[in-house]
């Protein structure tokens, strides 16, 4: 099964395909708008430590991720406020033109909160 990985930055809307998590952060750093101060620790992130690398980001940054797949999208991301975050997401699935009964699934690490949902059901607020 074939999955596409993307990074977001959404608060500038800016969404980046990468093919891993951890190396496309590094390589897309600046046009991600990661900040220098940020990008100074990624050294202390090996692969075996790929997931740690995620976190600093989701705490540091306005970063979130998805993978998508041909039957669904799984998107995690660490925020209080929701909204931009799924902003980014309803734009994306607009563009990709989404199925109706196209599945996603939306963790906040933030708030502790998993969403299961098809995106004709996707939160109001956003679409």
């Amino acid at each position: 099964m074939d999955f596409r990985r993307f990074w977001c930055n959404y608060v500038t809307g800016k969404v980046v395909e990468v093919t891993d998590f951890a190396d496309g952060a590094r390589a897309h750093a600046d046009e991600l708008d990661i900040p220098a101060e940020v990008q100074a620790k990624f050294a202390e992130y090996t692969p075996l430590r790929s997931r740690g690398l995620c976190e600093l980001l989701f705490l540091s940054t306005p970063l979130g991720r998805w993978q998508w797949g041909p039957y669904d999208l799984r998107a995690e991301f660490c925020a209080e406020d929701d909204a931009p975050f799924l902003r980014c997401v309803a734009t994306f699935a607009r563009k990709e033109q989404f199925e109706p009964d196209f599945m996603l699934h939306l963790i906040n690490d933030y708030k502790l909160q998993r969403r299961h949902c098809r995106w004709r059901d996707f939160p109001g607020e956003v679409r």
